[in-house]
């Protein structure tokens, strides 16, 4: 008797504790929210993530305000005067000038003078032994 009538019904006896284990899930999540909600509302506005983010987008326009305005203070800045003709540019003309590029272009490469170039080009063929 017991194989004939329990074990079949044993699928539908799964099926209603699944049921009530569902419901009762259901109705612990559901108080869940309730007091969730409750510590929402009475948490003050003041401890929200954006409040933070707020007072530090304000010290940084405060700082940078202030940056500004120093800056404003500032006496002008002295304009730079030409870099002394260094060793290594001097290298470079005299290779560029024997490689045959014009003293325009050697000028404009190297950021110089033209006269600057066209004295080297003097220099360089005094040392090679030859005239002006």
């Amino acid at each position: 008797m017991l194989e004939r009538y329990l074990i079949p019904l044993a699928p539908y006896a799964l099926l209603a504790l699944t049921l009530i284990a569902g419901l009762v899930i259901f109705a612990s999540l559901e108080r869940e929210i309730g007091r969730l909600k409750v510590r929402l509302a009475h948490q003050p506005n003041d401890r929200s993530p954006g409040a933070g983010l707020q007072k530090q987008l304000d010290d940084l326009n405060a700082r940078l305000s202030d940056s500004e305005r120093r800056a404003a203070a500032a006496p002008p800045a002295l304009p730079l005067g030409r870099t002394s003709f260094n060793s290594a540019k001097r290298h470079q003309a005299i290779r560029m000038l024997r490689h045959g590029h014009p003293a325009e272009n050697i000028a404009t490469f190297l950021s110089m003078p033209r006269k600057q170039v066209d004295l080297l080009l003097k220099i360089d063929r005094l040392d090679a032994g030859g005239a002006f």
